[in-house]
């Protein structure tokens, strides 16, 4: 588990594996997808008490109609060894998720 409010924009985080219960995950399992993978953090946010954070690569997820899901901190297992990323890296990997080819 991990404190959502210590994330920062550009942060790689790991998803974690299973869910165990309470997660808050999609029942129908519209967010199995995600489970043990990288994801970097778009934002944080709060709402009605809860702390949840969005992820850049999930915002085109065809079932969020491009708003990705809500992440939090019992569904993120670590913050990976690397905290901040190039913001070069970043920049690169939002083109390509919206299918902007960006040229090395």
């Amino acid at each position: 588990m991990v404190d959502v409010f210590s994330l920062n924009p550009g942060d790689k985080v790991r998803i974690v594996s299973c869910w165990n219960s309470p997660h808050n995950e999609n029942k129908a399992g519209l967010m199995d997808a995600y489970l043990g993978t990288t994801m970097t953090v778009k934002s944080v946010h709060e709402e009605n008490g809860l702390v949840h954070a969005h992820m850049i690569e999930d915002q085109c997820d065809a079932h969020r109609n491009g708003q990705g899901w809500r992440w939090y901190g019992n569904m993120i297992e670590s913050v990976n060894d690397v905290n901040v990323c190039d913001k070069s890296d970043l920049w690169d990997d939002l083109m390509n998720l919206i299918g902007v080819n960006v040229p090395k």
